[in-house]
């Protein structure tokens, strides 16, 4: 992750997370230490920590969009990949519709709390 000042909070959280000895923890920072490769789900992902902590920082929407699109592409490969699952265009169909669910939740929890740029 870049450790320029704009991320240094997500990666005092990450870094916490890592180190408390919990399995699911670790699991969640190794799967966005991943993640974390995009720009946009950085940049994401470092709104959500601030704006937890009672900063209040704006996001553009497109990186909302570009970060959640990142996510459903990862999780489509990690579908393809895994031989337990037999009908994988019914998991990645399903994925995807949470995914949407998902996305319009949270846009329109960013709308109602102005936080859009």
């Amino acid at each position: 992750m870049n450790t320029n000042k704009k991320y240094y909070l997500t990666e005092i959280f990450l870094d916490v997370l890592e180190n408390n000895g919990d399995k699911l923890g670790q699991e969640f920072v190794r799967k966005v230490r991943t993640f974390i490769k995009s720009t946009d789900f950085a940049e994401l992902f470092n709104f959500l920590v601030t704006n937890a902590v009672g900063g209040r920082i704006h996001i553009k929407r497109s990186v909302v969009d570009n970060a959640i699109d990142y996510i459903i592409n990862n999780y489509e490969k990690e579908i393809e990949d895994d031989v337990c699952i037999s009908d994988k265009e019914n998991a990645k169909r399903q994925m995807k519709t949470y995914m949407h669910i998902y996305k319009n939740t949270f846009t329109a929890f960013i709308e109602a709390n102005y936080l859009f740029e």
